[in-house]
């Protein structure tokens, strides 16, 4: 009997009720996860969770795969079958699937050591140098090679003294910016002048020019004392940073350059040299600018970065047409060693100027050959449109904002300077269209912080919260006191 009363008690138990409801409720729940990941494995949908779209296509793309009207093939040079899962190519040719839901475009794959008749055929002479895991991008007579490095971010890797590690995929960029070249009628070319210690898209500029490729423009270089004249086939001219002037002979032929209605674009750091650049000012004053002979010191903690006023940060004039492609996506640029421009108002009203940079209203202007310092808002960057012939012309008082050592130490600033740098030769070469595919990095992309900003965070995390917890502590003390 006491055998019986003890099983029944068991039986009627709330901790076995309980515990019999927990495990049949477990169970079930295991069930249900497991049929479910089933059905889920049999649905062909996929969806893109990661914060960057490393999968998707962007709304840039798809703009652009909507407005083709010529047929493209882009090939796989290498056998498709062979390429493992997690290989970084198989990830390129998922990203490829979406493309080919287009209809004028269409992917294949060829082995090169199997189709040797076919590389003979689309490359004769052997100029693209196609190799392994190369993809070509083929419309009627144009084409365009992705090489495996235009696809990806890649730095030495840190585990070993040899070779490299991809941290960033560019192959959405590489793909979406030959598509756009193979289909565009023509493509305008700006050549960097060399021979003045300048930059150029070979030096110090290599990353704004491969971009600038993106966006359907050819690049080159040019000497002009041993050229003779400006190229022919020139649509802008980018003078970047010289380190001394330009003869008068080359300003002829910058100045006859423009005379037919064509562009430059000056960028230029302030410096400590005797070196006064007569003959570029002169060009300048044709349009109603001026560099001047300054170097900007902020003092307003929001255009600045932390600890350094003399690197800063200048706001994107909003109030200019030319400025409105870029303003939602403008975040900021960094330059050191600034100098102002200045309008000089003495033109007629054929000249028209727009502000594009400046700074804020605190800024000071060191004047670097006497002691006449002013302090005031003053542009870092201003444009100008010479009516009569359709010329235009715009002046930067920084060279180094878009140039590559500072893109690479300060990575958060490179989307703006890109974006504004190419709205500038868009705007100089008359077309408004616009490319811009942020690179998608495997990992985490940094916050900007001013000084200023840095200072209210400080003041928060040091005074503030830890304030409100004393405060929330000493209430709930009081109140369990008087309990």
């Amino acid at each position: 009997m006491k055998k019986n009363n003890v099983i029944n008690q068991i039986l009627a138990s709330k901790r076995l009720k309980y515990g019999t409801s927990a495990i049949v409720i477990m169970v079930l729940s295991v069930v249900i996860f497991v049929v479910l990941n089933l059905l889920v494995g049999l649905v062909p949908y996929q969806m893109d969770l990661t914060p960057e779209g490393l999968y998707s296509l962007s709304e840039q793309t798809k703009f652009l795969l909507e407005t083709i009207e010529k047929d493209v093939v882009i090939y796989g040079l290498f056998d498709e079958t062979k390429v493992e899962p997690g290989n970084e190519i198989r990830d390129v040719m998922d990203l490829l699937t979406q493309y080919e839901q287009n209809k004028h475009i269409t992917v294949k794959y060829l082995d090169p050591s199997k189709n040797v008749g076919f590389l003979t055929e689309i490359d004769p002479e052997q100029l693209l140098n196609i190799g392994l895991r190369d993809f070509l991008v083929v419309s009627g007579e144009s084409k365009r090679l992705i090489k495996y490095y235009d696809m990806f971010v890649s730095i030495a890797s840190e585990s070993t003294d040899f070779g490299t590690s991809d941290v960033g995929s560019k192959a959405e960029t590489a793909f979406t910016s030959a598509v756009y070249y193979v289909t565009k009628e023509t493509q305008p070319k700006i050549y960097s002048t060399r021979g003045h210690g300048e930059y150029s898209f070979d030096t110090g500029y290599i990353t704004i020019g491969e971009f600038i490729k993106t966006n359907g423009f050819d690049h080159d270089s040019v000497d002009l004392s041993i050229s003779g004249k400006v190229p022919d086939d020139a649509s802008v001219i980018l003078i970047a940073n010289p380190k001394e002037d330009f003869t008068d002979d080359e300003i002829d032929m910058l100045r006859d350059f423009m005379n037919k209605g064509n562009s430059i674009m000056i960028t230029l750091d302030s410096t400590d040299t005797n070196e006064k650049y007569v003959n570029i000012q002169s060009l300048l004053k044709d349009y109603n600018l001026a560099f001047r002979y300054d170097k900007i010191k902020e003092g307003d903690e929001n255009y600045h970065i932390v600890g350094n006023r003399y690197m800063i940060s200048p706001a994107l004039y909003t109030g200019t047409l030319i400025n409105s492609p870029i303003k939602d996506a403008f975040s900021n640029i960094l330059a050191d060693n600034v100098r102002s421009v200045e309008i000089l108002r003495k033109s007629g009203t054929w000249l028209e100027t727009e502000a594009l940079l400046l700074t804020s209203t605190k800024a000071l202007s060191e004047s670097v050959y006497d002691e006449n310092d002013s302090q005031g808002a003053v542009y870092v960057g201003v444009a100008s449109t010479d009516n009569k012939n359709d010329s235009r012309i715009i002046a930067i008082g920084s060279a180094d904002y878009i140039q590559d050592q500072r893109l690479f130490y300060y990575k958060q600033y490179e989307d703006s300077a890109i974006r504004f740098t190419l709205n500038c030769l868009k705007w100089l070469e008359g077309d408004d269209d616009e490319i811009f595919i942020e690179t998608k990095n495997y990992f985490a992309n940094f916050i900007t912080v001013s000084a200023g900003q840095s200072k209210t965070i400080s003041i928060l995390t040091i005074y503030v919260m830890p304030g409100i917890i004393l405060l929330l502590g000493l209430a709930v003390y009081l109140r369990r006191r008087n309990l």
